[in-house]
């Protein structure tokens, strides 16, 4: 068994690109980069969180503030975007607060559930998968 398959750290970190698909699962002209769950950024988001709450219990953990925590950590994954335009047809920049937009409204939670999938699954972040 070759251990560099497991080597997904730094690829995480650099990130990777996921097509985003329509509601019916079609693939769209849509892009977004993300990086990993391994990437330092997440992981270092997830030491904090369990920092915070060491002397809590897992039901205390797992409240709605653990969802605020999980959703602004998946929107710093977000390195860019490609292919997002507005009703008018001028394109959305990839800015920390049209991020935020897209995240925190619900008409875009087939987006959001993707992302979180994408970042989640560390296959998405090997050589070879290297373009997803």
């Amino acid at each position: 068994m070759n251990l560099s398959q497991y080597k997904v750290a730094d690829a995480a970190d650099k990130g990777a690109e996921m097509v985003v698909r329509d509601i019916y699962g079609d693939p769209t002209d849509a892009t977004i980069t993300l990086l990993g769950q391994d990437s330092q950024k997440y992981r270092a988001r997830m030491r904090d969180w369990q920092e915070r709450n060491r002397s809590k219990s897992l039901k205390q953990m797992l409240n709605a503030d653990f969802k605020t925590f999980m959703d602004d950590t998946y929107k710093l994954c977000v390195v860019s975007w490609k292919g997002f335009s507005l009703d008018d047809g001028r394109e959305l920049e990839c800015t920390p607060e049209n991020v935020s937009m897209i995240f925190d409204d619900p008409n875009y939670a087939p987006i959001v559930e993707q992302v979180r999938e994408f970042v989640d699954d560390r296959a998405n972040f090997t050589k070879s998968n290297a373009k997803n």
